[in-house]
């Protein structure tokens, strides 16, 4: 739905050496799990996701859809600043994470977004305009942990459609 406020709680997985991000999250009363494959790229940028689906409840069948789509989860790699040809805008108090440096960068070369990042240098947050939404999206990380993510994080029921 366009016109409402989507507000999710979860953990994020982000893992360029594997070349997959995945988003697990809660929301409406829905447990749900986005699986984006950035090794199988459409033509026009599309990202294969896999998206796992528990709803109405916790006893529900699971449901596992794929389709590609534009992920709101970019996959952060070491280079990620540098290679979006990021333009330091300045430090910032954030409210959720303190002193931070934001930067200005067009992700996928095109979607003005500001990107946070903290003291250990990563990735706070980022926040765009979504316009075909005409929505704000503001995204921000919390208990961050810096580490390898190993290859069993990113298995995922076989999905048929």
């Amino acid at each position: 739905d366009q016109n409402l406020s989507h507000i999710t709680s979860g953990f994020i997985y982000n893992s360029p050496n594997n070349n997959k991000v995945r988003v697990d999250q809660a929301f409406d009363g829905n447990l749900g799990s986005s699986l984006f494959d950035f090794a199988n790229v459409t033509d026009d940028g599309l990202v294969l996701n896999k998206y796992f689906l528990i709803s109405p409840s916790i006893a529900s069948k699971p449901n596992c859809t794929q389709y590609s789509t534009n992920p709101g989860f970019p996959l952060i790699g070491p280079d990620f600043l540098t290679s979006a040809r990021a333009v330091f805008v300045g430090e910032i108090d954030d409210e959720f994470n303190g002193r931070v440096t934001s930067w200005d960068i067009l992700y996928q070369g095109r979607i003005p977004a500001t990107v946070n990042v903290g003291s250990d240098g990563g990735v706070t947050g980022y926040d765009f305009f979504a316009v075909d939404l005409r929505t704000r999206v503001i995204t921000r990380f919390f208990n961050i942990v810096l580490s390898e993510i190993e290859e069993d994080v990113f298995k995922f029921p076989l999905c048929t459609s």
